[in-house]
């Protein structure tokens, strides 16, 4: 008897040597996050592309980590956003992910390159697996942002520190995206330098020759086109706030500029954070990230105000 039991046992090894295992199309295993291992690129953006396909953004709340979950202020909304945005995907491309790894625990980025009607989107889907489970609460999807490939080192770190969904638009025709931006540009030229000066906050004014230099070089300027448009609701724990920003292309006598325009709304209002305009590469073109574009594109993102940089390029 015992014979035939190591004989059938062999057997079985043998038999799962040769026949593999079903792939595994779940990233759950017990009701815990485990994500995809082998060919986790693909997998994961196959998956996503499944829910969004059927429009289940409960599986795509549910993906997150609890621990994120508990940071996000409207993870269904943005779910749905991000439904409705995949759904106009025509194509994408998966490459290398990276991960770190510290007490058996990983993080992990997923890089993508999304096609849609109005180009090309980089795509980064962070999250967090265990090996050896006990971490349900921490594993899960973290964030995921998406924004135009030529925009890389500007968004690239967008949800490092913030969980959630962010989407940066570009601007085509008549969506939503340039329409925000129209209107952010409108607003901005609707009034004089003190009526500028009064959408800034009490506690970060600006100068009104400040707002009367910017107002000047704006209605001098030939043509503005929308680029880019985003929302970001970020709970910090003591208070929600939504940022908005509006990147523009502007034409002038002097080559391109880009206006960046950043608004934020908390329990105090909707005031403007910085208005930003600097010498910009072509619409379509990549920038050249040197020392001196990169400070100048990123001026006005920590620092509340008005930056005017009308130097060459």
């Amino acid at each position: 008897m015992k014979l035939l039991i190591m004989i059938f046992t062999a057997i079985a090894g043998i038999f799962q040597i040769f026949v593999p295992m079903p792939e595994r199309t779940d990233w759950f295993r017990d009701g815990e996050y485990v994500g995809f291992l082998d060919h986790a690129e693909e997998k994961t953006m196959e998956k996503l592309m499944e829910l969004a396909e059927a429009g289940d953004t409960e599986s795509i709340c549910d993906v997150f980590s609890m621990k994120a979950r508990k940071k996000i202020e409207d993870l269904p909304g943005q779910a749905g956003e991000l439904v409705s945005f995949l759904t106009l995907v025509t194509s994408w491309d998966a490459d290398r992910h990276l991960y770190s790894q510290a007490n058996n625990v990983r993080d992990r980025c997923l890089p993508y390159a999304l096609t849609a009607q109005e180009g090309t989107y980089e795509c980064l889907i962070r999250d967090t697996f265990g090996i050896g489970g006990g971490g349900d609460h921490i594993f899960g999807f973290d964030n995921v942002s998406i924004y135009p490939e030529e925009l890389g080192e500007e968004y690239a770190g967008l949800g490092a520190d913030t969980p959630g969904i962010y989407i940066v638009y570009r601007a085509s025709g008549e969506n939503e995206a340039a329409a925000q931006a129209r209107n952010a540009m409108n607003e901005l030229l609707s009034g004089n330098a003190g009526d500028l000066c009064a959408r800034f906050p009490e506690d970060q004014p600006v100068q009104e020759e400040d707002a009367a230099a910017l107002l000047d070089f704006l209605s001098n300027a030939g043509n503005w086109e929308p680029y880019t448009w985003c929302r970001r609701d970020v709970d910090a724990g003591w208070d929600y706030t939504v940022w908005e920003e509006a990147f523009l292309h502007l034409q002038t006598d002097a080559g391109i500029y880009r206006c960046d325009i950043r608004t934020r709304t908390d329990r105090f209002g909707t005031n403007l954070y910085s208005v930003t305009v600097f010498p910009s590469p072509n619409p379509g073109e990549d920038p050249d990230y040197e020392d001196v574009y990169r400070e100048r594109c990123v001026l006005g993102r920590d620092s509340p105000g008005i930056f005017l940089v009308t130097d060459g390029k």
